[in-house]
């Protein structure tokens, strides 16, 4: 292109009449042509300031084989500006703080990663001619591409360029693996220091200790301690001093007292396996005893060795040697327990309070029963024999045993019909004398058979009495076990 004349810049045209709103339009067009211009120099500027910190820190980076801590001590007397020195720093940190909290395993790996790919590099830079370089940077690609883990490949973005990049950047990036490198084996150098000095700074703890052990104590502390362990010794053997053999001597040392306190220790451990294979024990036979007890407290009837019906408890049926033993139902024990309850109404010689077959006796011998036959209604009314003391006892106890007859042959589900029909049985006012002791006679045997009482017990009335357990169940139990059952809850029904 063919330049201006330097004289025909003086030449100036006539300008324009203008309007002065488009001179100040045009003004301010102008200045911001020129801020635009400025502003671009000033970028130009520091693009080319960067470019050449870039050149210096390569450099850098080369001279001091990729140590970036040296790197960033030489940039501020090679040309690099504060704020990138004050970047290169924090990236350091960063790099570092990345590298304590890797495992060693991974920081392995990462050293190896970065010494694989300074040696696809150093071959490139080690060619004599271009050509060779480009082989071998092609080599390189490839091994990549087969195996980019190996090499710290991770994206597909980050795979070299196609191109072979100039020496001086493969120079700076072989710098660059070769410091990563150096850091990760500085690292576990470190790790490996921070170790043996712990190491050994245990090893100093555990002599200061085993000292302090072997050193004698005080003997206000051996006083003391020997309290302690009294205290605690009598924790489980109340009253008791201290044995001898858990006692400090006087010139007692730290690890004396730490071997009685482990021997104690065991002692204790002992002593609560004992206690606690007792309570076990202990419960066990209590929860053994309570389902026997149950058992034992079941109705049964069964047979004796002359062929008789016995009525008694489970636990007893053995005992007298019962042979059939069968479980009755709550209705059939109530029966039995009823006629054994009348036996001594009916039939008991106890002349303080006799039963209803010995007072027609007397009354008999008296000669008091025979008026009672025509008399019987007003008799239990009570409007006859009144006066007569005999005659009261009599009737009250005729009453009742008409009653429990009836509820030791049909249960509690008897009614007026039915009682009206046990009355007849031992009628005065239709029988005489003679005929009347015989009904009651026969009553008496009736129910004592009906009480299914073991022979032992048939002349003494029942020896077992009544008892509901805390399920709801009804049985006997022997007399003599009464309390026993009471403090298992059971509660007494008739005696």
């Amino acid at each position: 292109m063919a330049s201006i004349p330097l004289p025909a810049l003086s030449v100036r045209p006539p300008e324009p009449v203008t309007n002065p709103m488009d001179q100040y339009a045009k003004a301010l067009q102008v200045q911001g042509m020129m801020q635009q211009q400025k502003m671009g120099q000033i970028q130009l500027q520091q693009a080319q300031q960067a470019q050449k910190e870039q050149q210096i820190l390569g450099q850098l980076m080369v001279k001091n084989k990729g140590d970036l801590n040296k790197v960033i001590q030489d940039a501020p007397d090679a040309g690099v500006r504060p704020n990138t020195v004050l970047t290169l720093q924090q990236h350091n940190l960063q790099v570092q703080d990345m590298l304590s909290k890797k495992s060693e395993t991974d920081l392995k790996n990462f050293g190896t990663v970065h010494d694989n790919a300074a040696g696809l590099i150093q071959p490139v830079l080690d060619a004599k001619t271009p050509e060779a370089k480009d082989a071998a940077y092609q080599q390189g690609i490839q091994a990549i591409q087969k195996n980019p883990q190996m090499y710290g490949i991770t994206d597909p973005s980050q795979m070299p360029p196609p191109q072979r990049p100039p020496d001086d950047a493969l120079k700076t990036q072989l710098a660059l693996h070769m410091g990563q490198k150096e850091q990760a084996a500085q690292q576990m150098k470190e790790r490996e220091v921070s170790a043996q000095e712990m190491a050994a700074q245990a090893r100093k703890t555990a002599a200061d200790a085993t000292a302090a052990k072997n050193a004698p104590l005080a003997p206000p502390a051996v006083q003391q301690l020997n309290q302690q362990l009294a205290a605690r010794y009598q924790v489980l053997n109340p009253g008791k001093p201290l044995p001898p053999e858990f006692t400090l001597p006087a010139n007692a040392k730290r690890q004396d007292y730490e071997d009685l306190d482990k021997a104690l220790e065991q002692v204790e451990k002992a002593q609560g396996i004992k206690a606690q294979q007792e309570a076990a024990a202990a419960a066990r036979a209590s929860a053994a005893q309570d389902r026997n007890d149950k058992q034992g407290m079941k109705s049964v009837i069964g047979f004796d060795s002359k062929g008789n019906q016995i009525f008694s408890s489970a636990g007893d049926a053995k005992a007298l040697g019962l042979k059939s033993v069968r479980e009755v139902g709550q209705a059939e024990a109530e029966k039995v327990t009823n006629a054994r309850s009348l036996m001594p109404l009916l039939n008991s010689t106890d002349p303080e309070d006799p039963g209803v077959l010995q007072m027609a006796k007397k009354l008999q011998d008296e000669g008091k029963l025979g008026p009672l036959a025509g008399r019987w209604n007003d008799f239990l009314a009570g409007k006859w024999g009144s006066g007569d003391p005999e005659y009261a006892a009599f009737r009250a106890k005729m009453g009742l045993s008409t009653t429990a007859l009836m509820q030791v042959h049909v249960g509690s589900r008897g009614g007026a019909f039915m009682l009206e029909h046990f009355q007849d049985l031992a009628n005065a006012g239709k029988m005489d004398g003679p005929t009347l002791l015989s009904a009651l006679d026969t009553e008496s045997k009736y129910v004592a058979r009906k009480a299914m009482l073991p022979s032992s017990q048939q002349s003494q009335g029942s020896g077992t009495v009544m008892m509901r357990a805390p399920d709801g169940t009804t049985r006997p139990v022997p007399a003599d076990q009464v309390e026993h059952f009471k403090s298992k809850g059971a509660q007494v029904v008739n005696q």
